[in-house]
């Protein structure tokens, strides 16, 4: 590896408008984007078995049988969320962002993003599956939905149960829905996956290689938006019954103000 110097800027980096406020403030001013990230290093759920007080996550815990579906950071590096399911067919466990929203009692999910013409909207995340073909998965940005795998409303990567294709999925209400193929999973590996709104007309997957480069490998056309709120979510349910495991490492999301 060579030597790199640093580029010094003593005047300072901005991404704000000229002779905006922010472009006086000496380094990149935050208010620029609404972002969010979660590395995992704890998950605070708030579910009907496990309620707590003003809960990162709203949990629907999707289970049969004797309970025992879990969701928990794993001892891993890095923070990486481990669910497990139960091993009755269709066990999972199902999460949306509450941000502290609600109470033990009344758990609230909170719907933070939404998407706009003009105004770019990423999203990012890392997973993997112990089993890519007899399971469900989802992760992006849905409206608030107990079954967010058939959510009406937003813009997501979906798995469905015996395929181990994923798929970009843009979903409205009026109903309309737009799709597209990405990769084929393979067990056990993992998955750094995006997608980029560029606020006009067209969302875009990427998909990160083993040299470290994202590469596009998809898209869908905009001919309407999603008009509601969306809140993070991800979910994953086995399709078989045996137990089954998600990890998820980071999740990502960032939009235009």
């Amino acid at each position: 590896m060579g030597n790199f110097v640093p580029t010094v800027f003593p005047g300072g980096v901005t991404n704000a408008d000229i002779d905006s406020f922010g472009a006086r403030v000496p380094m990149p001013w935050p208010a620029q984007y609404y972002e969010f990230f979660t590395d995992f290093d704890r998950f605070n759920q708030n579910a009907a078995t496990t309620p707590v007080a003003y809960g990162d996550w709203v949990v629907t815990l999707i289970d049969a049988g004797a309970g025992t579906t879990s969701g928990a950071v794993s001892d891993a590096a890095n923070g990486v969320l481990l669910i497990t399911t139960a091993g009755n067919e269709d066990d999972g466990l199902m999460a949306q962002w509450q941000g502290g929203k609600g109470t033990a009692d009344t758990p609230a999910v909170a719907e933070t993003f939404t998407f706009v013409a003009g105004k770019r909207v990423w999203f990012a995340a890392r997973f993997q599956m112990s089993d890519v073909t007899q399971s469900d998965f989802i992760i992006g940005l849905a409206v608030a939905d107990t079954t967010p795998l058939d959510a009406a409303d937003g813009v997501f990567f979906l798995k469905v149960d015996g395929s181990a294709v994923l798929t970009l999925q843009e979903k409205i209400a009026t109903p309309l829905t737009a799709s597209a193929n990405l990769v084929t999973l393979v067990a056990a590996t993992w998955y750094d996956v995006a997608f980029e709104y560029n606020g006009v007309d067209a969302v875009t997957a990427y998909l990160k290689d083993s040299t470290g480069v994202w590469n596009s490998v998809g898209s869908v056309g905009v001919t309407a938006l999603p008009t509601t709120e969306l809140a993070v979510t991800f979910g994953f349910q086995n399709g078989e019954a045996a137990a089954k495991t998600c990890q998820i490492d980071y999740i990502f999301a960032a939009r235009e103000r």
